[in-house]
């Protein structure tokens, strides 16, 4: 029967276009609220960090939570505090990061772990290397966004651009196959323990 409802539903099925995320190892990513996003990256940062055993996990996800919401980091690592931020590539080609603070006392580096279609970018700063109302050799051209009618907290996106100006300083792409909470503990590792050394991964 051709009701209204009828015509809209067979436009609709013609002008479909296939999303990049319906065949995604992650789709099921986009399901969650910000939150839950968020508690993804954080929980995986936690579990990676466990699996290398140069690294001392001080306090993990459920200790950092118990303290409530004053606190501006999610794990702490080796007596460094460490804010993890979960992104998503979005129908823009960004990866988008919020309430990023320059001036807190209690986040000595912050961690990005950004899903992509096929794998996940993971770079990880010092939070004084950040363009937070600053410039950063590290991020040419860019600054964060400061949030209105605040003294601090800052919107931070990355592109494909971002990404690739990156050069492999502190940060590694890994596949979905690459992407093991083993990996993911080198690179966190490699980094908290060689910052200011190392530059470049194999």
């Amino acid at each position: 029967m051709n009701t209204i409802p009828n015509i809209i539903s067979k436009i609709l099925d013609e002008s479909k276009v296939g999303n990049p995320w319906d065949n995604s190892p992650y789709k099921n990513l986009l399901r969650l609220t910000i939150d839950a996003r968020g508690k993804v990256g954080e929980v995986i940062s936690s579990e990676a960090c466990k699996t290398n055993p140069a690294l001392e996990i001080n306090e993990d996800i459920s200790d950092v939570n118990a303290k409530g919401d004053n606190t501006h980091y999610d794990i702490k690592v080796n007596n460094k505090y460490i804010e993890v931020k979960t992104a998503y590539r979005d129908s823009n080609n960004a990866w988008q990061h919020e309430n990023l603070y320059k001036n807190s006392d209690n986040c000595d580096y912050i961690l990005f772990v950004d899903f992509d279609y096929e794998g996940i970018h993971f770079s990880i700063f010092k939070t004084s290397d950040l363009p937070l109302g600053c410039d950063s050799e590290l991020f040419p051209g860019k600054h964060g966004t400061l949030r209105k009618n605040k003294d601090d907290g800052y919107k931070l996106d990355f592109s494909r651009r971002t990404l690739s100006n990156f050069k492999n300083k502190h940060y590694q792409y890994m596949s979905a196959e690459e992407a093991t909470l083993e990996n993911i503990g080198k690179f966190i590792g490699k980094e908290l323990l060689n910052y200011d050394n190392v530059r470049d991964f194999p």
